[in-house]
């Protein structure tokens, strides 16, 4: 995600998240989400 613009991934209080301009995105864990469920959700 580095290679798309995104900064981090930084720590926050329950999950990883990444930094796109002003926008924050939480990385979920893989237990909660599967990979198709993340596809979805980067989309």
């Amino acid at each position: 995600m580095q290679k798309l613009g995104f900064d981090g991934p930084y720590s926050g209080t329950r999950h990883q998240f990444m930094i796109y301009g002003q926008h924050r995105l939480v990385i979920p864990s893989n237990a909660e989400y599967s990979v198709p469920q993340l596809r979805m959700m980067i989309r």
